[in-house]
């Protein structure tokens, strides 16, 4: 199993770069799981 860290200030764009990373790893076949704080 990878996993990936993303942290950032407020209003920094972390969803928006993680919802497209879900997409383009799903688009790739892989199995991708997210949990948010």
């Amino acid at each position: 199993m990878r996993r990936i860290h993303l942290v950032g200030g407020k209003n920094h764009g972390k969803t928006t770069l993680l919802c497209e990373l879900v997409t383009h790893l799903s688009d790739q076949g892989l199995r991708v799981g997210t949990i948010k704080h």
